[in-house]
């Protein structure tokens, strides 16, 4: 429980052993360089509310991010998670992403997960089946979003945003 909130890390961050990040770990915290887990599993609810990641975000184990996880955060560099498959409700609910969110096995977002966010790069989640109610509503897309097998889109999930780039499902 704020394990290490609002704190700054200017170099890498590796933990090759880490496997969950628990709720509130990083709240308000800032990351410079690869955080890089390479184990980490889960992430928990509000685990990284408000933080800033200006290099990639590299968790090749991921599957499961949890509510609220990276509400109002910022990612210039790529978000990569091949192995990701649950999103949970809110859990980038007002982020900034500059760089590719990339989660190739991503199949699930919840409820309000990406409400009023912005991309300025490729999502790309070409397993993706399920968008649940609210998830995208307000937000802004300048890359390609993929998401060739889609098969159910909830209430609102889309409603007021702006596509500048290409929409494939």
């Amino acid at each position: 429980y704020y394990a290490f909130r609002n704190s700054v890390f200017t170099g890498d961050f590796n933990c090759p052993n880490l496997q969950t990040v628990e709720y509130n770990a990083f709240y308000y915290s800032v990351f410079t360089g690869v955080f890089n887990c390479p184990n980490v599993q889960a992430i928990g609810n509000s685990a990284f509310y408000y933080s800033q990641f200006t290099g990639d975000f590299d968790c090749p184990e991921l599957q499961t991010i949890g509510n609220y996880a990276f509400r109002n955060s910022q990612f210039t560099g790529d978000f990569d998670c091949p192995e990701l498959q649950t999103v949970g409700t809110g859990a980038f609910r007002y982020s900034v992403f500059n760089g590719v969110f990339n989660c190739p096995n991503l199949t699930s977002i919840g409820y309000d997960a990406f409400v009023n966010s912005k991309f300025t790069g490729d999502f790309n989640c070409p397993n993706l089946t399920s968008i649940g109610n609210y998830a995208f509503q307000l937000s802004q897309f300048t890359g390609l979003f993929n998401c060739l097998n889609l098969l159910t889109v909830g209430k609102v999930a889309f409603r007021d945003s702006v596509f500048n780039g290409v929409f494939n499902c």
